[in-house]
């Protein structure tokens, strides 16, 4: 077997060496090693065989390997101790961005455990308002309602407690507009409303809310009087009555009023109670002179069918 010569001290040769096998590997390794004829290190030789070279390359590599895995180990370490490092400023911003993409429960999750770990109070009622803003966008009232009504009872004097109530305000506004739910909704919003300008007189909504509680009656009084309508036709005048002296007491401007008087007389005249259908007929006379019910009323206030 062929011998070649490799010396004791090997620093400069290794550095050569291993600058090679990082760029050709070990069959690079062997061939940059087997240009090394004879080095005198102290008057000494080491005799190595071609086997040997492959095992000084391997171990070689490994050294090298090590260190990259090493090195690439404490970057790691260090990005996932960065990640670990809180911060609920960027966190919030990451959160807001995955609601404006639609993707609210991952939202809700970050939004979470913002509120769990920032000690600091600035940023967690915020979360808590994201967190009911997204199911209000998720499609969610009721349990909107309920997370804005956590963040009042929570933090009650937060700069942003006018919002939550507004936002509580405005969901039942909302409900109010399907005809299946419009009349509890309606009475909703307007004690929601109500109560918001009674909390915050100031609050920039001020002017909507009103204008909001006024519509909300007009929603409110209508129901009540399809509810009234509903039991008339029926015959069952008693609770007609009901609904429509309760709508003629809480919505007293009610556009529909003069209705609501001539339905009122009626049920009372189908009961036999001619002194009450009297009284009802001639308050929609007197009150509502250019209303087009003004013959009727005038007919049955006669007592004639």
């Amino acid at each position: 077997m062929q011998f070649h010569v490799l010396p004791n001290r090997l620093t400069k040769n290794l550095y050569e060496i291993i600058s090679q096998l990082t760029k050709d590997g070990i069959k690079g390794f062997n061939r940059h090693v087997m240009k090394i004829k004879e080095t005198r290190a102290g008057g000494g030789y080491h005799k190595v065989g071609r086997e040997g070279y492959n095992s000084v390359a391997i171990a070689v590599f490994a050294i090298i390997a090590m260190f990259f895995v090493t090195a690439c180990g404490v970057a790691d370490n260090r990005l996932l101790k960065a990640d670990r490092v809180f911060d609920p400023e960027r966190r919030l911003s990451a959160a807001v961005e995955l609601l404006d993409r639609g993707r609210y429960e991952e939202a809700r999750e970050a939004l979470v455990g913002i509120k769990q770990r920032d000690h600091t109070g600035r940023f967690g009622p915020i979360a808590q308002l994201k967190i009911a803003d997204s199911y209000m966008r998720d499609g969610w009232p009721s349990i909107g309602i309920r997370e804005y009504r956590r963040f009042l009872a929570l933090y009650p004097d937060n700069r942003y407690a006018f919002y939550a109530q507004y936002r509580i305000a405005m969901a039942y506004y909302e409900q109010a507009k399907h005809p299946d739910r419009n009349l509890g909704a309606a009475l909703n919003a307007i004690q929601e409303f109500t109560r918001l300008n009674e909390l915050f007189p100031r609050n920039p909504f001020r002017e909507e809310a009103n204008l909001r509680i006024s519509r909300s009656k007009a929603i409110a009084a209508s129901g009540e009087f399809v509810i009234g309508k509903f039991y008339y036709r029926r015959g069952v005048y008693i609770a007609a009555i009901n609904r429509f002296e309760g709508l003629l007491e809480q919505f007293p401007d009610h556009r529909e009023r003069d209705r609501t008087l001539l339905f009122l007389g009626k049920s009372y005249k189908k009961l036999q109670k001619e002194d009450k259908a009297r009284e009802a007929f001639g308050k929609l006379i007197e009150e509502y002179p250019l209303s087009k019910l003004v013959p009727r009323a005038l007919r049955l206030k006669g007592i004639r069918d």
